[in-house]
């Protein structure tokens, strides 16, 4: 061989040999999770540019499922340097239902780059990272319910859930349940459909349906088990319990004796007391209708009253007007709140 050809042999021996040892001085490390977008970062510490680098990620379950995966555009990374590849990640829903995310423990992040180096020589790096899923749901807080609404056969009241979902990469996609519990009875469910996207702070009123009596709700003081729940992929993910000590907005209620006294010679009045205790944060309109019987059918004296009950104890008084001929037998009173209407008789002394 001729000094010339050896020359020509050995330049083109080197112009292989260092881009090879270039694309050993590639490095790639990740992933990072920001903004919904998760990233890949890679290094260059060779001398030569790194052109149309191209990263591929692959998302998978424990079980190998492809969970999600995504595609970055392609990025140049001068010698020296490092870069944040960013790779959008399309879900695989189908999937995802079936590795029911809140149940996984850990996830493998597979990744490809492909790039150009020097113009010259294809370079392909390809790692994979575990992850940890340390929790699926952190953060979480489920508030006192307050009343919605009511009526003679059911009463529905509100509660408000929030939640950090933290699973990297893998969109949330299902429902918040919520059951009551009264002693060892379901007395009360609640469903509503919720999404979250990885690190979203998700706050989720749901409405709540009581199948106990208004009555009872309204006036009594209960003792409640309230358990929530996120439902994904069919599995049931707990949020946790709670016990809530029911303050009813007419607790205590209490209707007479009732006072009667002379008013003039052709009428006496006899006052009705009605008194309760909110026990709720917030006050809420109340009706009261009075009728007061002597001896037929048809009531010989109405009252009513109509306000706004305040928080804490709340003290109301009927004043009927009522015929001296007319002799109180008895008085019928109907307290009517939250499309609830609740019915006291009493026995007024005679005059």
């Amino acid at each position: 061989m001729s000094i010339a050809a050896a020359a020509l042999l050995a330049a083109g021996i080197l112009l292989i040999a260092i881009p090879m040892a270039s694309a050993a001085a590639l490095g790639i490390s990740g992933p990072q999770y920001s903004n919904g977008t998760p990233s890949i970062t890679v290094s260059n510490r060779g001398p030569f540019e790194v052109y149309g680098l191209a990263v591929r990620a692959s998302v998978l379950s424990p079980g190998g499922l492809v969970l999600a995966s995504g595609s970055s555009a392609p990025v140049d990374v001068p010698p020296g340097s490092t870069v944040t590849v960013s790779v959008p990640i399309a879900p695989n829903y189908s999937s995802i239902a079936g590795a029911q995310p809140l149940s996984l423990g850990r996830l493998i992040v597979n990744v490809e780059a492909d790039a150009n180096l020097a113009g010259i020589l294809p370079a392909r790096l390809v790692a994979s990272f575990p992850v940890n899923v340390s929790e699926a749901v952190e953060q979480v807080s489920v508030r006192p319910p307050s009343i919605v609404s009511a009526s003679n056969g059911s009463l529905v009241i509100l509660e408000d859930a929030s939640f950090l979902y933290d699973v990297p990469f893998l969109p949330l996609s299902g429902f918040l349940e919520v059951r009551v519990m009264n002693g060892t009875s379901q007395v009360g469910y609640g469903s509503r459909a919720i999404s979250a996207s990885p690190g979203q702070e998700v706050e989720v009123p749901i409405l709540v349906n009581i199948s106990m009596s208004p009555y009872a709700l309204l006036t009594r003081a209960q003792q409640f088990n309230v358990s929530a729940y996120l439902v994904s992929g069919g599995a049931p993910y707990p949020l946790g319990s709670w016990i809530y000590r029911w303050s009813p907005p007419i607790q205590g209620l209490s209707v007479g004796p009732a006072a009667v006294g002379p008013m003039n010679g052709s009428s006496y009045t006899v006052s009705v007391p009605i008194s309760f205790v909110d026990g709720q944060a917030h006050g809420f309109p109340l009706s009261i209708a009075g009728y007061l019987y002597s001896s037929g059918a048809a009531p010989v004296s109405e009252a009513s009253w109509r306000g706004l009950a305040s928080p804490g104890p709340n003290s109301i008084r009927l004043e009927f007007t009522v015929p001296s001929s007319a002799a109180p037998r008895y008085a019928v009173i109907y307290l009517t709140a939250f499309n609830s209407t609740m019915t006291e008789e009493l026995t007024p002394s005679p005059p």
